[in-house]
């Protein structure tokens, strides 16, 4: 058994100053004139000194770490010019720990758990009335606090050198206090709209992941699944007005892979995700969104140095904007022909994207709004490549003998 203790100390202090000047010219006379209402010159500074102990022990099969750090700090901020100062002081207690248990080279569990924080951002805090954009005035709010997010993450890793067999799986949860959110105000008779910013407690996300792979036949075949959940529970207000947006995205996958010496080797996969948002206030419409994705991968080899390669998926996506609505068939491919002494040298003529359908569908998920965005990427074109592979390996030096 092998203990020791850390102390450790961190001091961290940065400066933002945002300034924005803004000038009307006088009709009369042709000069500028300095806008008084538009214009904004602010800094503000976040300061935090950090003091921690940690007590580790190390064993044979496990070793763990348990730790508490006492971060106080402060936040200073200032509109010059308006005599408006800004004096926030807190203080946290960050607890943190991590035990690793190694049942084998290849088989462990291991769990995490820290803690850290977030300041506002300038905009968030300046407490000037930002009427650059009539449709989305800003209106900062100095009483913010900086926000705190505990982190707690469980792993299982296990492989098997002889068989193949592998598992993966994580589960995480992050919780955060004092979460800036939005609260947007609607004007009356007009689609203008003033923001500004909360502390709110309630957010929290949950995600798990797991992938479990099997080979046959001497590796010759093997079989994958794998999935995710990612649960987000998001608040937001809506004219004073709490939004709760709960989300959870959902995925499953399966892949069949297939390696045959010097004939094939190919790659089989599908997999199925699933979208779904609801909102706490009626008016904010929920909404289901769902992917399939086909794909098939892989080489295939003739009369010793040629090769065909090819990459195709096809990709089924509902329930997204009509506006930006695709389903689009992507397929790459290759012809190499590998010649010279030890198939050194090869020349490959490539196609990519051939039916010229390589648009991205997504979609993010906020406190109060989900958002569908479709992007055109590269589209298709080719490549004509020759490699040549230079080998070199390193000899004896020769033996010197003066005898």
């Amino acid at each position: 058994k092998v203990s020791f203790a850390e102390l450790s100390y961190a001091y961290n202090n940065s400066f933002t100053q945002t300034l924005r000047n803004t000038d009307d010219v006088d009709p009369a006379t042709g000069i500028p004139v300095r806008n008084s209402y538009l214009s904004n010159n602010y800094k503000y500074s976040f300061a935090t000194n950090r003091f921690g102990l940690n007590y580790r022990v190390i064993q044979k099969k496990y070793n763990y770490t348990i730790g508490l750090a006492a971060q106080p700090g402060s936040l200073n901020g200032e509109s010059v010019g308006r005599n408006i100062y800004t004096r926030n002081h807190f203080f946290n207690l960050i607890p943190s720990a991590r035990f690793i248990y190694n049942f084998s080279r290849s088989h462990s569990f291991t769990l995490n758990y820290d803690g850290s924080n977030a300041q506002p951002g300038f905009a968030q805090l300046q407490p000037v009335r930002d009427s650059s954009n009539l449709q989305n005035i800003i209106v900062g709010n100095p009483y913010l606090k900086p926000s705190f997010t505990n982190r707690l993450s469980l792993q299982y890793n296990q492989f098997d050198l002889t068989s193949g067999n592998s598992l993966f799986t994580n589960v995480s949860f992050n919780e955060t206090q004092n979460q800036i959110v939005t609260n947007r105000i609607s004007a009356r008779n007009s689609t203008a709209q003033e923001i500004n910013y909360l502390n709110t407690n309630g957010f929290y996300n949950i995600s798990g992941y797991y992938a479990y792979s099997k080979p046959f036949a001497e590796r010759k075949y093997t079989v994958t699944i794998n999935g995710n959940a990612n649960f987000n529970n998001n608040i937001s207000f809506t004219n004073s007005q709490e939004n709760i947006g709960r989300n959870w995205v959902l995925s499953q996958g399966a892949r069949f892979r297939l390696d045959l010496e010097d004939i094939m080797d190919a790659d089989f996969n599908a997999t199925y995700i699933y979208n779904t948002t609801r909102y706490s206030i009626a008016t904010t419409p929920s909404t289901n969104a769902k992917t399939l994705i086909l794909g098939v991968n892989g080489r295939t080899f003739f009369f010793s140095d040629w090769t065909l390669g090819y990459d195709l998926t096809k990709t089924i996506n509902n329930g997204y904007s009509s506006a930006i609505k695709a389903n689009p068939t992507l397929l790459s491919t290759y012809v190499e022909r590998r010649f010279l002494d030890k198939n050194r040298a090869a020349l490959r003529i490539q196609g990519f994207d051939l039916f010229n359908q390589n648009i991205g569908i997504s979609r993010s998920v906020t406190a109060n709004a989900i958002t569908d965005s479709r992007s055109n990427r590269l589209g298709r074109y080719y490549l004509l490549s020759f490699t040549y592979r230079i080998q070199k390996f390193a000899g004896r030096k020769p033996r010197m003998d003066f005898s």
